[in-house]
């Protein structure tokens, strides 16, 4: 996340520069462009990640449902499932 946050800071000083000076626009469109391709790299790393902390909040809300309910679930619970939890 932080690389992320400095290659936009990046993109950004690089811009202001270009818009008060005279730099060739093939040179502007090249340097820009890879700074785009590595943010977009970048985030796609990170929508995975974020994939992954989506279902770790899934799983976890079950969890916390399956704790909070658990007189509920040992009531109806089959005998197998009882003694796995009571040792």
């Amino acid at each position: 996340m932080k690389l992320l946050t400095k290659l936009e800071s990046k993109k950004v000083n690089f811009e202001e520069r270009c818009a008060f000076s005279n730099i060739d626009s093939t040179l502007y469109t090249k340097f820009k462009s890879k700074i785009d391709t590595e943010i977009f790299e970048l985030k796609g790393k990170y929508d995975v990640t974020e994939i992954d902390v989506s279902n770790f909040k899934n799983n976890l809300n079950k969890l916390v449902d399956f704790i909070q309910n658990i007189s509920k679930y040992w009531s109806l619970g089959i005998v197998t499932l009882r003694r796995k939890y009571k040792t």
